[in-house]
């Protein structure tokens, strides 16, 4: 008797057509696929992350690059009968041909791999990958008519500043695709390894790293908003974990303990170490600088757990210690009113803060159940803490209070589910969503950025111009809101869009 795992394997691969060992029919020899994929990701995957982090540094990315690795090998199942070659796409997938990180290499990520969990999520992704494809055959009769009507009677078609008229004919259950706006996309910065963008006012920031200039790997980039160009550049050294701006000062984490110090702060000027902060906990791995205070999350020594520091950055002086927060937190986003955090399995919880409760955000509304465990995105933006669902539901809620405000469904903005909807910024009045997807005609991803009314629910347009490959063999997985600016790090540039050339 088949077990429940086997039953929702054989559902989720059910889209597979290829039979290994010969053209046999039958259930058993149609799912072949998923069952060699599986021996192989149960075999290889905690190793594929390990050497995923090594070159990234960061555990969850490390992850979502693993998990590309695998559905990308899924896609070519000739190659599965191969283990050497199939073991080379892995890698160079997941790897790339970056070097490793200086020190890194005898590295584990700072959680445990949690096998069963990653295959859990890849049978999720192939399921989803599975619907938009049959999705996007649906649509393709309906895009090739409007496409060749448009070229026939371009003068008929509702103009629209900056936007292409022609998107307006994509259909999705029997609704538009919003308008696309190529022009909101002001400028292309030549600014590679790009891996976070920091605004202090109106500063903007981007931390790059360099891998060809070891030791000092990491570097503070200035960008001039008025020339959309590279200003000034200072050192980072080497492997900061995160970095944070505010009040005019640059801190950055370090890869030590108490004793060498785990915060420095530097001169953004001249890239000067001016003090060393020595906490009363173990290595800090993420900074967030809101409300004119320096939130740290560092490892709880010899404990296996978390703490968060709240510190005032003219100072450096800690004004509070969480005691040890156990699980694994994946997702942090700092308030003024305390920390919020996403833990794998728990789900959402906060605000964190000495003498406040840590409140878990109710996991049902009045309309639907909505998880929020092990989200796609948890932020900090116009006075709210958003989070993006693993279904593409955005949920706004009181940062004080924990209270759900508000739950923004997809039917707003994807209701065909067709877009790869799983990054998430917050600004300028609306929900920024990067998208990976969805599939044109042919198949092939539009990558692009979908801007969401935070007033209606509503999809206000589409800024494509993301081509698939430019992050690399993954898909983009970064987005950030400054003001009057939407940042898209790629591999080779830094793109900026700027809102107020999309109609709201």
């Amino acid at each position: 008797m088949a077990t429940a795992d086997a039953r929702a394997d054989h559902k989720d691969v059910a889209g597979d057509t290829i039979r290994l060992g010969g053209p046999g029919r039958g259930a058993d020899r149609r799912h072949d696929v998923g069952r060699a994929i599986e021996s192989l990701f149960r075999a290889g995957y905690p190793r594929l992350v390990h050497a995923a982090y090594c070159v990234r540094g960061d555990p969850d990315q490390a992850e979502r690059l693993a998990q590309k690795a695998y559905l990308r090998l899924w896609r070519r199942p000739r190659l599965i009968g191969d283990p050497r070659t199939a073991e080379a796409l892995l890698m160079r997938t997941a790897v790339g041909s970056a070097p490793a990180r200086a020190g890194s290499a005898d590295r584990s990520p700072p959680r445990p791999v949690d096998t069963d969990r990653g295959w859990r999520d890849l049978r999720l992704h192939r399921a989803r990958q599975d619907r938009n494809r049959r999705a996007a055959r649906i649509a393709a009769i309906p895009v090739v008519a409007a496409v060749a009507l448009a070229a026939a009677v371009p003068a008929l078609l509702p103009g629209r500043s900056g936007a292409r008229a022609s998107g307006q004919a994509w259909r999705g259950r029997g609704q538009a695709r919003p308008p696309a706006y190529p022009g909101a996309i002001t400028a292309r910065i030549p600014l590679s390894g790009v891996t976070d963008v920091l605004g202090d006012g109106q500063l903007v920031w981007a931390v790059r790293g360099v891998p060809a200039a070891a030791p000092a790997s990491y570097q503070l980039v200035e960008i001039d908003t008025r020339t959309n160009t590279a200003a000034v550049s200072v050192s980072l050294g080497s492997q900061p974990e995160a970095v944070a701006v505010g009040g005019g000062t640059v801190w950055a984490t370090t890869p030590y303990g108490s004793a060498r110090g785990q915060l420095e702060r530097i001169d953004p000027a001249t890239g000067k170490v001016i003090s060393m902060l020595h906490l009363r906990a173990g290595r800090c791995t993420y900074l967030a600088y809101s409300g004119a205070h320096l939130f740290a999350r560092c490892d709880s020594s010899g404990l296996g757990a978390t703490v968060f520091e709240s510190l005032d950055p003219r100072t450096g002086r800690a004004d509070w210690q969480t005691g040890p927060v156990p699980g694994q937190i994946t997702q942090i986003a700092a308030t003024p009113e305390g920390v919020w955090y996403a833990d794998r399995y728990a789900g959402l919880a906060g605000p964190l803060a000495t003498g406040g409760p840590v409140r878990p955000v109710p996991a049902a509304s009045t309309s639907r159940r909505v998880s929020f465990a092990n989200p796609q995105s948890l932020v900090y933006g116009d006075g709210f803490v958003w989070t993006l669902a693993s279904d593409e539901t955005v949920a706004k809620i009181d940062p004080a209070s924990g209270r759900l405000v508000r739950l923004y469904t997809r039917q707003g903005y994807d209701p065909a589910f067709l877009g790869g909807l799983d990054y998430l910024a917050v600004g300028d009045r609306s929900l920024w969503l990067l998208d990976d997807g969805p599939p044109d005609a042919k198949g092939a991803p539009l990558g692009g950025v979908l801007r969401v009314s935070m007033a209606t629910g509503r999809a206000l347009g589409q800024v494509p111009g993301i081509a698939p490959g430019s992050c690399g063999q993954a898909a983009c997985h970064q987005i950030y809101v400054t003001p009057g600016a939407v940042w898209i790090p790629t591999a080779q540039s830094l793109i900026r869009i700027t809102p107020s050339r999309i109609p709201g």
